[in-house]
């Protein structure tokens, strides 16, 4: 009796630590499965960021043309302004300059 009893006692033990071998083969199986599954999305999330930096650098491209052409405009202009400017202020030197000449040759003139 002590006999069938053991040998069903083992019976029972085997039984059990197959369904924890087979249990613990379906848990590796649903984390491989997990684990693909999180590279994939990462892949994609990567991918889709991706995507976006280039359509926003595709929208930025031509404002930063644009701005740079303002700058370049607006830099020539300034350029244009300094020199007008510059050739008022020669002009006024030249005007003052006559007129100093003017003066100092009446001086001369009245001293003689």
């Amino acid at each position: 009796m002590l006999g069938t009893v053991i040998s069903q006692l083992r019976q029972k033990v085997g039984i059990k630590v197959a369904q924890w071998y087979a249990m613990t083969l379906q848990l590796v199986m649903l984390l491989k499965i997990i684990i693909a599954r999180g590279i994939d999305l990462t892949i994609r999330i990567a991918q889709y960021i991706k995507h976006q930096f280039v359509k926003i650098k595709q929208k930025i491209e031509p404002l930063l043309v644009s701005f740079l052409t303002i700058v370049v405009a607006l830099t020539k202009a300034g350029f244009i302004l300094v020199k007008r400017i510059l050739g008022l202020i020669g002009q006024q030197l030249l005007i003052i300059v006559s007129k100093i000449r003017q003066r100092v040759s009446k001086q001369q003139n009245t001293e003689l």
